[in-house]
């Protein structure tokens, strides 16, 4: 938690208040998810293919990030259990990945280590393509083993997510659930209403 804060103080710019950042979640990229893990563990799901750099840079998708978990860090469930991160690299191209640096890869590597106000068990990564697969080999050299022995790959195999998934139904199509295309529009209106808790919290 140290490091968090002290993130926090050194960095005002990346912890940005929902209504600078809305524009992110509107492009469905990422949102914590209405259910959990079998182990009580909260799931953020990421689609870095939403990502159009001509909209918004890689440091607004860290600052939706961090909002995120702050949220779900709320929760003492959460707290307890921990966190399961999920990747959707449906659509992940080439426009993406030519602004994922070194430099920023290095960024992202820092906040899953040590920045995150929950403990990370586990990142499942589906539908892989090559791009992917290179934008693993960036980041790779900057994780600790430890956490590199948490990042599993299951391409189009989604009997994972139904064996730890609580209510595996609900989760995306593109993720052999059946709740249609993802939608933050519910997870956004969330921290929407809570914007005057984030304020007291340090974002601006």
């Amino acid at each position: 938690m140290k490091c968090y804060l002290d993130y926090k103080a050194g960095n005002p710019n990346m912890f940005s208040l929902p209504s600078r950042i809305k524009q992110i979640f509107d492009t469905n990229l990422m949102k914590i998810l209405n259910t959990r893990s079998n182990s009580g563990e909260a799931l953020i799901l990421f689609r870095p293919g939403a990502w159009n750099p001509s909209l918004f840079n890689f440091d607004s998708i860290l600052s939706a990030a961090l909002i995120s978990l702050e949220m779900a860090a709320l929760s003492p469930e959460s707290q307890k259990c921990g966190l399961i991160m999920i990747s959707d690299m449906e659509s992940f191209g080439w426009k993406q990945l030519k602004h994922f640096t070194p430099f920023q890869a290095k960024k992202l590597a820092n906040i899953m280590e040590k920045i995150i106000p929950l403990r990370v068990n586990a990142i499942t990564i589906f539908n892989q393509s090559k791009f992917a697969e290179l934008a693993w080999t960036v980041i790779k050299p900057f994780l600790s083993e430890h956490l590199r022995s948490r990042v599993t790959f299951h391409g189009a195999d989604y009997k994972h997510l139904e064996g730890f998934v609580q209510d595996y139904k609900s989760l995306p199509d593109s993720l052999g659930g059946q709740g249609g295309q993802l939608d933050c529009s519910d997870f956004y209106l969330n921290l929407a209403n809570n914007e005057s808790l984030f304020k007291s919290f340090g974002y601006s």
